[in-house]
């Protein structure tokens, strides 16, 4: 047991790890706060009406990020100064976040709110790769592994205690249009305190050390994902992982969204909306 807790106390002994995984748990706070802040607004706001399609397109806006950002974030912070790009990315969002906060308060609905959350999980997404990236600037190479294993999984939870304090939050301020705005732009603290965080560390002192990419993003992006491709169609056991992936991710999103828009949809059963929705939160 000693052994194996020396392992993340000497990571944590060293300074710039401490710096970046407590820029990391000011990121995920503010992720968990703003999550659950539009998911309050949107589906469990007495003044809106959610729908079925309503409900699906904040699923999607929260969701998309991942797979629409995810290919250019290392052609590009690859080319880019890391602490530059989580200084202004967390800034950046904290705008974003301010923005859709706003547009909660003031009732906008459909496309325009869920283009601003698209936004701000979108540079979210972003400076999570970038931080992840990094990681082999701050700890030995031989600790890289567990030093990312032990950052994620530590800021999953900083990122619930954000949901948890948006809960709050909404108890304190109401379930209306008025108090949900107020409720999702706290989340902005955590983009300020990341942003401090990042200026923190010395220009350069994050990576890159050197580009080894086309010197156009657009194709590093697409060799990469020609590359990709040729990898899958080449290998079947990777071929099989990503089918796998694929099920389960459709599996479980088809699972999670059902019972959300039962909530929105009348039912001639009494009761099975709300057993719909206890099912929700059972699943999140």
């Amino acid at each position: 047991m000693k052994t194996k807790l020396a392992v993340p106390r000497a990571l944590l002994a060293i300074p710039a790890f401490r710096k970046l995984l407590y820029l990391r748990f000011s990121m995920h706070w503010g992720d968990g706060a703003f999550q659950a802040g539009l998911a309050g607004a949107v589906l469990f706001n007495p003044e809106r009406a959610a729908d079925a399609l309503t409900i699906a397109g904040g699923f999607a806006a929260l969701l998309l990020p991942y797979s629409v950002v995810g290919p250019f974030a290392g052609a590009l912070l690859d080319r880019w100064d890391r602490r530059r790009v989580l200084l202004v990315a967390n800034l950046a969002r904290g705008l974003a976040i301010v923005a859709a906060a706003s547009a909660v308060g003031a009732g906008v609905e459909g496309l325009p709110l869920f283009g601003l959350a698209l936004l701000v999980m979108g540079i979210s997404r972003f400076a999570g790769a970038g931080l992840s990236a990094s990681l082999p600037h701050v700890v030995p190479a031989a600790r890289i592994v567990t030093a990312n294993a032990l950052s994620a999984t530590l800021g999953a939870v900083v990122a619930v205690l954000g949901g948890a304090s948006a809960i709050g939050l909404r108890a304190l301020f109401g379930a209306g249009d008025t108090g949900s705005a107020w409720t999702t732009s706290f989340a902005v603290l955590g983009s300020l305190l990341g942003a401090a965080l990042a200026a923190r560390f010395a220009g350069g002192s994050l990576g890159p050390d050197r580009v080894d990419e086309p010197a156009n993003a657009v194709t590093a992006v697409a060799s990469g994902l020609a590359a990709g491709v040729r990898a899958t169609a080449h290998t079947p056991s990777v071929r099989a992982g990503l089918l796998a992936l694929l099920a389960h991710r459709a599996a479980f999103g088809i699972s999670l969204c059902s019972p959300c828009c039962s909530c929105a949809t009348p039912s001639p059963t009494p009761g099975c909306s709300r057993r719909g929705c206890r099912a929700s939160a059972n699943w999140r």
